[in-house]
């Protein structure tokens, strides 16, 4: 049961990623949530191609004991937490690839020199303490590691002023909830960015 009360942004998988880099890139939408006490939800707005021969997508069917030639659509669960993030409590729903004993993981094939802070993010985002990593030499999964979500922060956090990030996820909060304070509930606004300042359009 959630007290919409309580809830000041609801937020997607790649919501505080866009914010700490300010990058929209992708198409992001806000919109007030209609009969709650004007929570705002963030939401990412793009189409998928699903490719299933991907190698990322057949290192999650191996680990989740999925059959590799399975072509059926794919169920897929979502996980939802609440976080305060600066004053505001923040209902995070993503997408989780996997769980261990009860609790979300995330799954990645992919080079850690790539991720930037978006795997830490994602994981904050889906409630994983855990990423399932597929290591791979010469197009091979050579090996398998559990990392913590404190390990990826860390090799995150090397490569970026961490009180950048949040001011920037702070900033772009308060400028959300201040311009949102007189709209409608259910007008949609695409989120920008204008000279380092979150905007909507």
């Amino acid at each position: 049961h959630v007290d919409w009360k309580k809830v000041d942004f609801t937020f997607g998988g790649s919501t505080l990623e866009m914010l700490a880099q300010q990058d929209v890139s992708d198409p992001f939408f806000a919109v007030k949530v209609p009969y709650t006490d004007g929570t705002i939800l963030i939401v990412k707005h793009k189409e998928y191609v699903k490719n299933v021969a991907a190698f990322g997508f057949q290192f999650e069917r191996f680990v989740t004991g999925v059959a590799i030639d399975d072509c059926t659509d794919a169920d897929f669960v979502e996980h939802l937490h609440l976080m305060r993030v600066g004053r505001h409590k923040v209902l995070f729903r993503a997408e989780v690839d996997a769980f261990v004993d009860g609790l979300p993981v995330e799954v990645k094939a992919s080079n850690p020199r790539y991720w930037g802070s978006n795997t830490m993010f994602q994981m904050i985002s889906n409630g994983s303490t855990k990423l399932c990593h597929g290591v791979k030499s010469r197009g091979q999964i050579t090996r398998i590691d559990m990392r913590r979500l404190s390990d990826v922060a860390k090799d995150a956090l090397d490569n970026y002023d961490s009180n950048r990030l949040e001011r920037n996820i702070l900033n772009g909060m308060a400028a959300l909830e201040k311009q949102m304070v007189a709209v409608n509930d259910s007008e949609v606004f695409k989120v920008s960015f204008a000279r380092g300042s979150l905007t909507l359009l």
